[in-house]
C-alpha cells in the first residue's frame, strides 16, 4: 500500500526561534496506508471541505482558504489538484447551484 502524508499543523510566522521540544506548533506528520485506487488527496480535501461547511464557512470561504499559501496540506492538495479538484468537490457538498454566503 501505498502511504499518505498529512501535515496536521504549521507553525505560525515569525519562526524567529528554535522550536522547543514540547513545542504546540512543531509540524507533524501522520503516516497512514493508502488502499490502491483510492484517492487520497480527493478523499482528503473533500473531508476537510465538509468539516469547514459544517461550521458554516460559504464556497467563496472554503476555496480562498485551499488557495492560500499559509494553509498547509490542504493548499498542498491545490496546488497538485487544482481548481477543477475544488470545484467538483465543492459541488458535491455545496450542490451545483451553491452560492456563496
Amino acid at each position: 500500500m501505498a502511504e499518505q502524508r498529512v501535515w496536521l499543523t504549521k507553525r505560525p510566522e515569525p519562526a524567529d526561534k528554535d522550536l522547543e521540544a514540547d513545542d504546540p506548533y512543531e509540524l507533524t506528520g501522520v503516516r497512514y496506508a493508502v488502499a490502491p485506487g483510492v484517492d487520497a488527496d480527493r478523499e482528503t480535501a473533500r473531508t476537510l471541505i465538509e468539516e469547514f461547511a459544517m461550521q458554516g464557512w460559504s464556497p467563496d470561504r472554503i476555496a480562498a482558504m485551499f488557495a492560500d499559501p499559509h494553509a498547509g496540506s490542504a493548499h498542498d492538495i491545490y496546488r497538485r489538484r487544482g481548481d477543477l479538484l475544488f470545484d467538483e468537490l465543492l459541488d458535491e457538498v455545496f450542490g451545483p447551484t451553491r452560492g456563496s454566503s
